[in-house]
C-alpha cells in the first residue's frame, strides 16, 4: 500500500528568556506551532496542528540539556482523531530525567495478522479507541547513567474489524480482539551521553526497560515486555555538518500478550517505508543506519537503510527472512540557538512506500 501525504507547512517562532536566581546562565523558552494538511488513503483529508516547546528549568546551566514537550492533534474528514502530548524533561544538573506521553485516539489502521509471513491479501481494517498514559522517572546514579521506575496504563475499547470493502467481520483466535485494560509497572536503565535529545550529532544512547502487567493489578491479561534500544552517533566532520547514526532495537513479550501490545515493525521511527504494524509477533529486532549531511543555510539531507524481523521466539527473528527498507529525506532547521529539525522522509520497501513529516530525527 502506498501512502500519499501532501503537507502544507508553515511556522511561527516565539522566544522569551529569563534568568534564574543564583544562575548566571540565561534560560530560554521557545515554542514552534506547525499547522499541517495531509492526505492518506485510510483517512481521507487530515487537518492537524502540532508544536514543539523547548525550555530549561530555572537553575539549569550549560550542563543541562534542553527539555521539550510536543503536543499534536490530527482530525480527519472520516471523524477520526488523535491527541497526544509527549515530553522529555531534565531537572537542573540532570539529577532526574522524566519522559512520558499521554495519548487518546480513535484512529483506524490496517492489520495483516500475526507473524513474519502474513500476506498482502490478508489485509483488513481495525477500528478502536485507545487511552495511553506512560511516565518514566530516571534518577542519575553516575556519569550519564540513570535508572528508575516506569508506569503505564492503557485502555483499548470499541474494537471492531471489517474488510477493505467495509463489511464487518469477526476475527477468530486473536487475544485482545474485545479490547483490554492494562496497568503495568516496571524498571528502566538508561545511559545517555547524546549532546541533544531531538537532534543528536555525537554520543551514545542505551535504554533497557521492562514492564509487567498482571490480572492481580486489574489488567485484562498477564504478560511482560522487555526492550533494548541502543544508538550511536559519530561525527564524520568536526563541525557537526556530517554525522552517521546507528540504532539497534529489540523487543520481546512473554505471556498472554494482546495483539496491540506485541512488538512490531514499521512506522515513523524505525523501518520507514513499512506500514507501522505491518509485521508483528512476540519478538522483534530491527537495525538501521542513517547518514545526515548539512548542505547550506538551514537545509540538510539524509539517507537511511534498515532491516528487521519478527518471530514467535527469539531465534525465529534471526532465522526467518528479514525485511528491508530504505530511503532519504530533507531537513529544515527551525531552531535559533539549538538545532531543531523538521524532517521530511520518503521510505520505501518491497511492499509499500511512505512519506513522513514530523519534528526531530527518527532516532
Amino acid at each position: 500500500m502506498i501512502r500519499y501525504i501532501l503537507p502544507l507547512i508553515f511556522f511561527t517562532f516565539v522566544s522569551t528568556g529569563y534568568s534564574a536566581d543564583g544562575d548566571t546562565s540565561r534560560t530560554s523558552f521557545s515554542i514552534v506551532p506547525l499547522p499541517v494538511i495531509a492526505y492518506a488513503p485510510e483517512t481521507d483529508l487530515i487537518l492537524g496542528v502540532t508544536a514543539l516547546g523547548q525550555f530549561k528549568l530555572p537553575g539549569s546551566g550549560a550542563e543541562t540539556r534542553s527539555s521539550n514537550i510536543r503536543p499534536f492533534f490530527n482530525y480527519t474528514l472520516k471523524n477520526q482523531f488523535i491527541l497526544q502530548v509527549d515530553h522529555t524533561i531534565f531537572l537542573p544538573e540532570e539529577r532526574y530525567k522524566l519522559t512520558g506521553e499521554a495519548r487518546f485516539d480513535h484512529f483506524p489502521q490496517s492489520f495483516w495478522g500475526i507473524g513474519y509471513d502474513t500476506r498482502e491479501e490478508d489485509e483488513i481494517l481495525i477500528d478502536q479507541r485507545n487511552l495511553i498514559l506512560e511516565q518514566n522517572l530516571y534518577k542519575k546514579i553516575g556519569s550519564e547513567l540513570f535508572t528508575g521506575p516506569r508506569i503505564r496504563f492503557i485502555r483499548q475499547y470499541d474494537v471492531s474489524f471489517e474488510t477493505l470493502d467495509g463489511d464487518p467481520l469477526v476475527y477468530p483466535d486473536l487475544r485482545g480482539s474485545d479490547g483490554h485494560t492494562g496497568l503495568g509497572i516496571g524498571w528502566g536503565l538508561l545511559y545517555d551521553s547524546r549532546n541533544s535529545v531531538l537532534t543528536p550529532t555525537e554520543g551514545i544512547y542505551l535504554n533497557i526497560n521492562s514492564i509487567l502487567q498482571h490480572r492481580a493489578a486489574g489488567s485484562t491479561f498477564s504478560f511482560r515486555t522487555i526492550e533494548l534500544d541502543a544508538r550511536r552517533y559519530i561525527e564524520l566532520i568536526d563541525n557537526q555538518s556530517s554525522v552517521i547514526a546507528f540504532q539497534l532495537n529489540s523487543a520481546h513479550s512473554f505471556g498472554d500478550v494482546p495483539f496491540e501490545e506485541m512488538p512490531l515493525l514499521g512506522g515513523l521511527w524505525i523501518m520507514r517505508g513499512i506500514y507501522g504494524g505491518r509485521y508483528r509477533d512476540h519478538n522483534s529486532i530491527a537495525v538501521q543506519t542513517e547518514v545526515r549531511q548539512h548542505l547550506f543555510w538551514r537545509i540538510g539531507m539524509v539517507a537511511f537503510m534498515a532491516a528487521g524481523n519478527v518471530g514467535t521466539s527469539v531465534s525465529d527473528t534471526f532465522t526467518n527472512p528479514w525485511r528491508l527498507a530504505g530511503g532519504g529525506g530533507v531537513r529544515f532547521n527551525i531552531g535559533r540557538d539549538e538545532t531543531t529539525n523538521i524532517r521530511l522522509d520518503f521510505g520505501i520497501s518491497e511492499e509499500m512506500s511512505g512519506l513522513y513529516v514530523t519534528f526531530g530525527e527518527a532516532f
